[in-house]
């Protein structure tokens, strides 16, 4: 009766997040399944969702141009992200912290504020995939398709280094926990 596209649990794993048949957004106690709460917007089909990693924060996708934020306790609307091109996002992710989200077009990664929708930066590339927020929610990586890793900064929006590029392709890029490494795979 549920489903899921990405990692539906909290970094503790002890929340599960999911969308039920009637087309809310159920966050679960992983432990014993109650309902901790339920989201919904009556006029609005949910396609994902995931939980922010300190489990405060719900990001619901209604298509690749909308997402909804929610106060994963109270079930309170906090904000919208709207896109006016309707195909603008090719995936969305939350940072750590719940606090950013960043949209990955065909050619452009976007941070944006998640409590007010202002964008903190910009970066634009071919199809700037795989990606990932540092712990801290301060820098992020991207991957071009010519398989160079750059490292940017959100606030100032610079692009820190670049890592040449790699014999084989890199199929994803992660942070260590302590920001200091970069581990591609």
């Amino acid at each position: 009766p549920y489903n899921f596209w990405q990692n539906p649990f909290s970094d503790d794993g002890k929340q599960l997040l999911l969308i039920d048949k009637e087309n809310s957004v159920v966050l679960l106690d992983a432990s014993n399944g109650k309902i901790i709460n339920r989201v919904k917007k009556e006029d609005k089909l949910f396609k994902d969702a995931l939980l922010s990693a300190d489990g405060k924060k719900i990001m619901s996708f209604v298509d690749k141009s909308h997402v909804l934020f929610w106060d994963a306790m109270n079930g309170n609307l906090l904000s919208e992200l709207k896109s006016k091109d309707r195909f603008s996002y090719f995936r969305t992710y939350l940072s750590p912290d719940g606090e950013k989200v960043a949209t990955v077009s065909t050619d452009t990664v976007t941070v944006v504020d998640a409590n007010s929708g202002n964008i903190l930066m910009q970066c634009t590339g071919p199809l700037p995939l795989p990606f990932a927020f540092s712990r801290d929610g301060k820098k992020i990586l991207t991957v071009s398709k010519k398989n160079e890793i750059g490292l940017w900064d959100i606030f100032s929006g610079n692009l820190l280094t670049t890592i040449p590029a790699q014999d084989k392709k890199i199929r994803t890029a992660q942070f260590s926990p302590d920001g200091d490494k970069v581990l591609t795979v």
